[in-house]
């Protein structure tokens, strides 16, 4: 599913980056807010699913080539956070619902965790 759909169907609001990942096929989400975990299992091309919102979200999002960060319950990211993001072309996404809605709707869409 393009991360355009997602943004659409879940109506996420777009902190920045989403011009240039507009059409990148997501398939698969990852949720957790250990950055270690995250550096170890995410694959390429997931959503991330975090209530983390500082920098080295950013250089794991940009390192391992996600599809888009998410953060859950309206998360925002300081300006100068999100200026890094627009630098790396890094999608950042916010939610009005909590990281197990989210999950939750995210599977019904057909997306589900990496393998």
């Amino acid at each position: 599913m393009r991360l355009s759909e997602i943004i659409r169907t879940l109506q996420l609001d777009a902190l920045c980056g989403v011009e240039q990942a507009a059409d990148v096929e997501v398939q698969s989400v990852y949720v957790s807010d250990m950055l270690s975990e995250v550096m170890a299992h995410a694959p390429r091309g997931c959503l991330w699913i975090t209530h983390q919102n500082n920098e080295n979200v950013v250089a794991i999002g940009y390192f391992k080539e996600l599809a888009a960060i998410v953060l859950p319950r309206r998360g925002r990211m300081e300006e100068e956070v999100l200026e890094k993001a627009k630098a790396k072309k890094i999608a950042v996404l916010s939610s009005v619902d909590s990281a197990f809605k989210l999950a939750g709707r995210l599977y019904a869409l057909g997306l589900s965790e990496p393998h």
